[in-house]
Formats: structure tokens, C-alpha cells, sequence
């Protein structure tokens, strides 16, 4: 192996690592909380000691804000594609729903606890401008075409922007997911319960309750 070789693999093993961390943290910290989990536990799940960890991220902060990046960053990519579909405003935001409530059943809610309880000002602001990215304004952009195109039943009577409505429909969907501990002895699997919730939520919001 020329010493070119030796430096791509050492890139690719630097990489690996990384994601691997990564993933683990967002495993533990999305479970127990940011508190309940150290970097040492972190570092035995990966293989790693705490100092080899600490060559890739130089504290539990810094590693608890890249695991928050990096699962926004994902949740746009996949939401852009959701919400950029030909079908219906309905179909659309059942599918987005669907998505943020299987792939996110825990995420939220601990996620936005630790953020306002752990993390410091700047930090905060940091956080907020990617979630307005990656989960608000996709959705305010596909309120806004339907609001353009006379799609939105009650708009004017309400007052309600497409903000507002981006606004109401991730309040609805935060409310609505339950820890998978009470999902175990249900008879309905993951799946099945965030579609049927999906369907209720987005017919509250765009056609109410009566």
C-alpha cells in the first residue's frame, strides 16, 4: 500500500468512526436524555477509549449538537423528497406526518427538552435556524402553494399563515408520539399506529372538527 493508499484508508477508517460514534450518541442521548449519558459509555459501545473519542469530537457538547445536526439535516433531505411529490396537499402532509412520527416516535420530545435545559444561548440559536431548515420551512413552502392556489379551506377566516399552519401541524404531531415503552403491548405495530394518526391529524387541521 503506496503511502496515497494508506492516507485514503486512514480517511475512510477516520469517517467510519465518526459515523459510528455518532450514531451511537444519538441512540443513548435520544433515550436516557443528555445528562444520563457520558462519553465513556459512548466510547465502550463504539470499541473506543474515551481519549480516541475525544480525537474526533472534544466534548460531550460538541458531539450532542453534530448529533442534532446531522439528524435535522437528515430529517430535510427526506422531507424535501416527501414534500416535493406530485399528489395531493392532503397526501402529501399524511406522508410527511407519517414520516416525522415513525423516524422521530422519541426524538422530538427529548430532543427539544435537552436543547432549552442543556444547552447554552448561542448554541441554542445554532440549533433553531437548522430546524427552521430542515422541519419548518419545507412545510410552510407547501402551505404557501396551496394557499396560492385557493387550496386551504377557512384561511382568511382564521387569519392563519402558512406559518401558522407549518406551526400547527409539528404541534400536533409533537403531541401525538408516545414513547415506544407503551407501544410494546399494543396490538398495533409502529407503523400501523403513526398512519392512522397521520390520517387524524392532518384532517383536523385542514378540515376541523365540525
Amino acid at each position: 500500500m503506496d503511502s496515497k493508499d494508506k492516507r485514503n484508508f486512514e480517511k475512510g477508517e477516520h469517517v467510519e468512526t465518526r459515523n459510528a460514534i455518532i450514531k451511537t450518541a444519538h441512540d443513548l442521548f435520544m433515550e436516557y436524555g443528555y445528562r444520563s449519558v457520558s462519553t465513556r459509555q459512548i466510547a465502550d459501545l463504539c470499541g473506543l477509549t474515551q481519549p480516541a473519542l475525544y480525537h474526533h469530537f472534544t466534548n460531550k457538547k460538541e458531539l450532542y449538537i453534530e448529533v442534532i445536526r446531522e439528524t435535522i439535516f437528515k430529517t430535510q433531505t427526506a422531507v424535501q423528497r416527501i414534500l416535493k411529490r406530485p399528489q395531493s396537499l392532503r397526501e402529501r402532509l399524511q406522508q410527511y406526518a407519517y414520516y416525522m412520527m415513525l423516524n422521530h416516535h422519541e426524538d422530538l420530545n427529548q430532543m427539544f427538552h435537552d436543547i432549552e435545559h442543556q444547552l447554552d444561548a448561542a448554541s441554542q440559536a445554532q440549533i433553531y435556524q437548522w430546524w427552521m431548515n430542515g422541519y419548518l420551512m419545507p412545510v410552510v413552502a407547501v402551505f404557501e402553494e396551496a394557499a396560492k392556489e385557493g387550496k386551504l379551506q377557512n384561511q382568511y377566516r382564521f387569519g392563519a399563515t402558512p406559518i401558522d399552519a407549518a406551526h400547527f401541524l409539528l404541534s400536533l404531531i409533537k403531541s401525538s408520539m408516545e414513547p415506544s415503552k407503551f407501544l410494546k403491548d399494543s396490538s398495533k405495530s409502529r407503523q400501523e399506529a403513526a398512519e392512522e394518526k397521520s390520517h387524524m391529524i392532518v384532517d383536523v387541521l385542514l378540515y376541523g372538527l365540525s
